[in-house]
């Protein structure tokens, strides 16, 4: 076996890529090119033919060749350099446990050095899926657009197709929420996946889903026209809009819109905190008025509109956006989602790593702390990365998966309780695979048929 160190040059940009290698055959007629992700990656972009390979010293132990590779690769400074492919010190090998140790070993410096240099070689053309938007994306799909009474009017390509055809921005996700749920309206019409049509056509239960999606919004009418009845019922306190102490009191906000002349929707809309005046004045129904304090009326007001809270540490933010910004996240739409109970939460926390749960602040007021705190448990409870972990191999139990995982550094664990893979990494002394089951659905399974319990707690 002969072990070297070597060097592979990008003859056009005049990159290196320092590694180490061992092989069988004579290191002159070895024709291997490294296994980093990056130099890999590199390879694919420029080609075999523009890079050129050169031994820089051999060994007799591999153990040797690996101690020199990780020297060399810090001498140079080649992790940090932007003229080197090197992502890691060296020293070790490349299989994908070794990557998953190194991911979790990286300081933050390191890590964004990394992902600089991937993000260069997956920017613009480089990206595969460079261009490939709308009808050229391979995951996108066909859709269909019917009537209120089923008849279908128009076929598109794609999603973005059909925002198109309507010439506004937010159609896109709309479209999509009723396509993926099968359910609802959007500009009045019904949406559906050709496939989802195709199937409902083929099994005869099309005519089935029209009526039932038309009862359906027909019910939802009625519902939110008895709660705007039954809003515009409630008496009503009009306040000052600086001092917030009461001015008069209303039988309804029909009674003071007809009295002040204000227009009866902008002080329904004030009532319910979408606004901050109406009229000049700031406006409360009295039941909830009542529950609050003078300092809780005047946050309410001072936070009126899309003001939401991060209930896990109490923080208000003014914007929606402004919110999505300070904790990273991708977008605004999750927290939009969470506020309208359509999701348990959006983000992790940044230090404790907990599941962020977020409320709009006219409803995070009239909530108890009692209720806060059980909301945020449920939430806990729900979410599979605080969910018991048995493994069924060796009959250990562990709080969490993370716990799991860094007991046997391994990943997937979740993908095999969920049934999506057999076992998810190998016991390191008896080499048996793992296997995993959420401890919930595996006391569910033992009741069933009436197993005895034989666990180890690991906490």
């Amino acid at each position: 076996m002969h072990h070297y160190v070597y060097e592979i040059i990008n003859n056009i940009n005049h990159k290196k890529y320092i590694g180490k290698r061992s092989c069988e055959c004579n290191i002159e007629n070895d024709k291997y090119m490294g296994s980093g992700v990056i130099i890999r990656k590199a390879i694919k972009k420029y080609g075999l033919d523009n890079f050129t390979k050169q031994t820089i010293k051999t060994f007799s132990t591999e153990e040797e060749a690996f101690k020199y590779e990780k020297q060399l690769i810090e001498k140079l400074n080649a992790v940090n350099d932007s003229n080197y492919y090197n992502i890691k010190d060296g020293g070790l090998g490349n299989s994908r446990n070794d990557a998953i140790k190194l991911n979790k070993n990286l300081s933050s410096e390191k890590r964004i050095i990394r992902s600089k240099k991937l993000s260069i070689l997956n920017s613009g053309k480089n990206n595969a899926m460079y261009g490939k938007t709308g009808k050229n994306n391979p995951t996108s799909k066909e859709i269909v657009m019917l009537s209120l009474d089923g008849d279908l009017i128009k076929i598109f390509n794609c999603i973005r197709e059909a925002n198109d055809y309507f010439n506004n921005p937010k159609t896109y996700s709309l479209i999509s929420k009723v396509c993926k749920n099968k359910y609802g309206t959007a500009y009045k019409y019904l949406w559906l996946f050709k496939s989802d049509y195709n199937e409902l056509i083929n099994n005869n239960t099309f005519n089935d889903w029209v009526n039932n999606t038309k009862n359906d919004l027909k019910e939802n009418r009625k519902i939110a026209l008895i709660n705007t009845q039954q809003s515009l019922k409630k008496p009503v306190y009009m306040l000052n809009q600086d001092t917030y102490e009461i001015m008069r009191r209303f039988e309804s906000a029909t009674d003071a819109g007809l009295s002040m002349n204000i227009v009866i929707t902008n002080i329904t809309r004030n009532c319910k905190h979408k606004s901050i005046t109406a009229g000049g004045y700031s406006w409360i129904y009295v039941e909830e008025y009542n529950k609050l304090t003078l300092s809780q009326i005047v946050r309410l007001y001072k936070h009126s509109g899309k003001s939401v809270v991060c209930i896990n540490t109490g923080e208000v933010f003014d914007m929606i956006k402004k919110a999505s910004i300070y904790y990273n996240l991708k977008s605004s739409s999750g927290i939009i989602e969470c506020c309208k109970k359509e999701r348990d939460f959006s983000g992790k926390h940044h230090k404790t790593n907990e599941p962020i749960i977020w409320m709009y602040y006219n409803e995070y007021i009239n909530k108890s702390m009692e209720e806060i705190q059980q909301l945020i448990i449920k939430v806990k409870n729900n979410d599979i990365y605080y969910k018991q972990i048995i493994c069924t191999t060796t009959n250990e139990i562990f709080k969490t998966s993370k716990e799991a995982s860094n007991k046997y550094n391994i990943s997937n664990i979740h993908s095999c309780c969920r049934g999506e893979r057999k076992s998810a990494g190998k016991h390191p002394i008896t080499k048996e695979p793992l296997k995993w089951m959420y401890y919930d659905e595996y006391i569910h399974k033992m009741e069933v048929i009436g197993q005895p319990d034989n666990f180890i707690n690991t906490y």
